[in-house]
């Protein structure tokens, strides 16, 4: 059974406070989740050293702010929306209209603009043996047409007690037709004594299955609209 703990983790340019949610098992792994941008902030693991961070992340608030907010930002660990890579010419057409969105890279629409869901505060909840968080994006929010409503779920995978797997699995709803594409944007750096059991890959039975799904614990595993 997984545990989680939770504690302030900073505060915002704008006053908002942030909390970072931990979620750990027996097994030796454990995960940090932030309720800004829902950042996976680190993935602790076993290794014949020691235990290791394999996510590369942030230590403060201020550092998060100012990647983010940086026109070279990395989106360091963040949930990105609501249209993840590019569009073309900032701008696209759906139902017969067209719409301009906010040129942040060259002519180009990055990430959702400048104003994506990687630098927001989420609303974050505890459910038994996971973390909740939600983001409701408005009608017009960065001149995206409708109001979408998004979930992202972290929890342990218990099939294997030393394995449990953080995917972060989102469900969206929006009210109008136009562009969804979401991402995490987590980076691995692997120890080269982390063993396969560390991440499940060692038990053909859910090998396959947990690559999928630990490759983010890396991208997003699921969608519906």
């Amino acid at each position: 059974m997984a545990q989680i703990r939770s504690k302030p983790f900073g505060v915002t340019k704008e006053g908002a406070n942030v909390t970072e949610y931990t979620l750990s098992n027996p097994g030796g792994l454990s995960v940090s989740v932030l309720d800004y941008g829902c950042v996976i902030k680190n993935i602790i693991v076993p290794a014949k050293n020691g235990p290791v961070d394999v996510v590369i992340g942030h230590d403060t608030m201020a550092d998060y702010e100012a990647d983010f907010l940086s026109p070279s930002s990395t989106c360091c660990g963040a949930f990105v929306g609501r249209y993840a890579n590019r569009i073309e010419n900032a701008e696209f057409s759906v139902g017969g209209a067209t719409y301009k969105l906010e040129a942040n890279n060259g002519p180009n629409h990055l990430h959702g603009g400048t104003k994506n869901f990687a630098n927001r505060l989420w609303e974050s909840r505890v459910e038994t043996n996971r973390v909740v968080m939600s983001l409701l994006s408005e009608d017009g929010d960065q001149n995206y047409p409708g109001e979408l409503n998004v979930e992202a779920v972290f929890d342990f995978d218990d099939e294997h007690e030393a394995v449990p797997v953080i995917p972060r699995e989102a469900q969206a709803a929006a009210v109008k037709p136009g562009p969804i594409s979401f991402d995490g944007t987590d980076t691995l750096v692997l120890p080269s004594d982390a063993q396969p059991k560390h991440f499940g890959l060692d038990r053909p039975d859910l090998r396959e299955r947990k690559r999928k799904r630990i490759f983010i614990a890396l991208c997003l595993s699921l969608i519906h609209i």
